[in-house]
């Protein structure tokens, strides 16, 4: 008995390794569905020449909201409203709120058309909070892949598979196509592991790993003699089969380094510290 009860493990065992996985991480929008999101961000930059500071930039934001999906056309689009608990950014030094805490915004976003946000009760939207709550809803610029097209394997995988992925479109999207030139593509390189999969609640969860090394030859104008790497690691613990939109990401990236660059007035020493910190979490409530 004890041996028929090891082999009939074994098979399930085998069973769930063989099973392979095709990720989608973008679930449809369902009218009436509720959640619960928190999103943060922190970002600092140092940047010296010859031990002296010529620039220094230190960026945060954070946000917590309740988001009920208001209606889903084929032709109207999405209608979807957010509640703000929390919505703060740093700027000059201080934390300030935006001006839709404690307040609810709706987006509609329709295929072909410009999303457009209101602010409920009334106000007016800044140039800065149109590209943060932009930013804050995933939504992506024209040409763009989106995050699903960035991390997730081309083909279904098994559990302890490692890919890779474009690495031109990941740094074109993180950092910006200008940027992107500034990257040597042959010293750089992207990997994500499946880590394992466990079903919740009728849908299927993954946890992936991620990592991402990126070989700087120069930082705007100065060609760097040595290049300098950024490096970023991702997890993240989400549905994967698309039928909800939940999951948790956590990202960081460091990049120190120093760098001989040569100038129109001669050689100097470039020194980088860089550092990024982001999270967010999705959580289904209804």
């Amino acid at each position: 008995m004890e041996t028929l009860i090891a082999l009939a493990l074994a098979a399930v065992i085998v069973g769930v390794q063989d099973k392979t996985y095709d990720f989608k991480l973008e679930s449809k929008s369902v009218q009436g569905h509720k959640c619960e999101q928190a999103e943060r961000e922190f970002v600092k930059m140092i940047m010296k020449v010859n031990d002296q500071p010529v620039a220094k930039s230190e960026k945060f934001k954070e946000f917590a909201a309740s988001e009920e999906i208001l209606s889903v056309d084929s032709d109207q689009g999405t209608k979807r409203r957010w509640t703000f608990s929390k919505a703060k950014r740093k700027t000059e030094g201080s934390i300030v709120p935006y001006i839709f805490q404690g307040k609810s915004v709706v987006l509609t976003d329709a295929k072909g058309k410009h999303p457009v946000f209101v602010l409920e009760g009334g106000g007016e939207l800044t140039k800065e909070d149109l590209e943060d709550l932009r930013s804050y809803a995933g939504l992506k610029k024209e040409g763009r892949p989106s995050g699903a097209e960035l991390f997730a394997p081309d083909k279904p995988v098994k559990v302890g598979t490692t890919w890779t992925k474009d690495l031109k479109k990941i740094v074109e999207a993180m950092l910006g196509n200008e940027m992107a030139k500034q990257v040597d593509p042959a010293a750089s390189r992207v990997s994500f592991t499946l880590k394992s999969v466990e079903n919740r609640g009728g849908a299927e969860y993954g946890k992936i790993s991620g990592f991402t090394e990126l070989s700087f030859i120069a930082f705007g104008p100065l060609k760097l003699d040595r290049p300098i790497a950024m490096k970023f690691t991702v997890d993240i613990d989400a549905c994967i089969d698309g039928t909800l939109p939940d999951g948790e990401m956590k990202m960081r990236g460091e990049m120190y380094g120093k760098s001989p660059a040569a100038t129109e007035k001669g050689q100097v020493e470039i020194e980088l510290d860089f550092t990024l910190e982001a999270s967010r979490t999705v959580k289904s409530s209804k």
